[in-house]
């Protein structure tokens, strides 16, 4: 998945430059490292991340992807574990979020 090294660049420009959230959706199926980074942008950033988890049968999952559900659903699984709940919905504007940490 190496769109993802320009798309976190790209998030990060876009923090620095203006108040905005930054709002993922992804497949899941990302290498696990970039988790904290994903989530540190969402949050800072009063985003979201969305995995679009195509079925929850493997074979069903292979069929539609050409690859399996496991990293997805382990990632999927990581995030809830890790994250700090958010106390509520989004601010109106970005940037005015509690900046909650991932473990």
């Amino acid at each position: 998945m190496p769109q993802i090294h320009h798309a976190l660049a790209a998030a990060r420009l876009a923090l620095a430059e203006k108040k905005v959230r930054i709002y993922w959706e992804t497949s899941g199926g990302m290498h696990p490292r970039f988790l904290p980074v994903l989530a540190e942008t969402t949050l800072s950033s009063g985003g979201t991340i969305k995995f679009d988890l195509k079925a929850a049968s493997h074979a069903i999952h292979f069929a539609l992807c050409g690859v399996g559900n496991e990293r997805t659903l382990a990632n999927f699984a990581a995030l809830a574990e890790n994250m700090a709940v958010r106390a509520g919905p989004a601010p109106a504007r970005g940037g005015d979020t509690p900046r909650p940490r991932v473990r």
